[in-house]
């Protein structure tokens, strides 16, 4: 179960209510039924790969309401990647007091900035909004044996998604051949239809 705290709750309503960037409704959108199911299901996937001196990195971060604050009371450092600079302008605000958080603006597809290198852990949980994971060409650097949590999405009637898979198994092949998966799961979205798919598992060097 996630547990807002009420400063944070509040700076949540204060943003919806006085929304200078025009993203009131895409905030809301981050926090509806659905968005706590998946980022729910990710986190309890996640638990037992996180220690308190993780360091993670979440790419295509949105505002990362749900996965960002629940991370900030368990993990060292959480960074937040995105190119779209009103989301990242909101996601500070909303983050304002909370050191361990940090949103960084740019393309995730380009060169990976040191925290990342030595991130513990890669989440992605939008993976639907951009090219295949396998596509990535920095995954090479990273530090070994760092975990990873990939969601993407089945419905492409949505907006920006221009990357939703089939099946279970096209998914997987999207990630990298000679990573490890460890774990994978299926949820139903009963709000928009179609399915919301998750693997974490373990990035491997190849050797």
């Amino acid at each position: 179960m996630i547990h807002f705290d009420q400063n944070y709750l509040q700076r949540i309503l204060k943003e919806i209510k006085n929304d200078g960037l025009g993203q009131s409704k895409r905030l809301l959108d981050s926090l509806s039924t659905i968005q706590f199911q998946s980022k729910g299901k990710l986190l309890e996937m996640i638990d037992e790969y996180i220690e308190s001196y993780s360091t993670v990195t979440v790419l295509g971060c949105w505002f990362m309401p749900i996965v960002g604050y629940a991370l900030s009371q368990k993990v060292k450092y959480v960074q937040g990647i995105d190119m779209d600079s009103n989301a990242t302008r909101m996601g500070r605000r909303l983050f304002t007091g909370i050191e361990n958080v940090e949103f960084i603006n740019k393309d995730v597809f380009k060169m990976p900035n040191e925290k990342m290198l030595l991130s513990n852990l890669i989440i992605n949980t939008s993976c639907e909004h951009m090219p295949a994971m396998n596509e990535y060409p920095y995954w090479d650097r990273m530090s070994k044996d760092t975990y990873f949590a990939f969601q993407t999405h089945t419905n492409d009637k949505i907006d920006d998604h221009n990357n939703c898979v089939k099946s279970l198994n096209e998914f997987k092949k999207q990630i990298p051949n000679s990573w490890e998966i460890l774990k994978e799961d299926v949820l139903e979205d009963t709000d928009r239809g179609g399915a919301r798919y998750t693997l974490v598992g373990k990035i491997k060097w190849n050797v």
